[in-house]
């Protein structure tokens, strides 16, 4: 016959459920399942901490609202983590976040189409001609990093 264990928690834990607690010792935090520790990080370990959470959320044993109210985390970072860990599981944590890639307009890409540009060809040409997108090319006009060239005004002839 299975013998009934009740659940044993340090003094100082802090309840997420009924039998989930969690007890933070010095720079450690330490969350334990009945009388078991099942998981230990460092205070300052928020990957960890993003982590555990969601495991314990998508496991079924911990509801968003009790992460939110314990932790004083917002709803948003919860279900962002969850949403991670879902997607990418527990890897998804730790890898390195994607960046942009480097410029297009280089220095040299930058340095030929302004001279197409002081050669007064259209914006939609150069940027076939390149390979670019005419937006990017627009943009850099507007930011100041290309200039085109002043367009001669006519001023209307007055009688004399």
């Amino acid at each position: 016959m299975p013998q009934l264990q009740l659940p044993l928690f340090a003094s100082g834990a802090v309840h997420l459920t009924v039998d989930l607690a969690v007890v933070r010792q010095e720079d450690t935090v330490t969350y334990v399942h009945g009388s078991l520790p099942v998981f230990r990080h460092r205070a300052d370990d928020v990957k960890s901490f993003r982590f555990i959470t969601s495991q314990l959320y998508l496991n079924g044993h911990v509801q968003q609202s009790d992460l939110v109210r314990v932790f004083g985390v917002s709803k948003d970072s919860v279900k962002r983590a969850v949403k991670l860990f879902a997607e990418q599981g527990p890897g998804g944590f730790w890898r390195t976040p994607k960046r942009r890639g480097a410029s297009v307009l280089t220095a040299t890409v930058l340095a030929q189409v302004q001279a197409a540009l002081d050669a007064d060809q259209e914006l939609s040409d150069i940027a076939a001609a390149q390979a670019l997108n005419y937006s990017t090319l627009n943009k850099a006009v507007h930011a100041g990093r290309l200039h085109r060239r002043a367009k001669k005004k006519t001023r209307p002839q007055t009688p004399a």
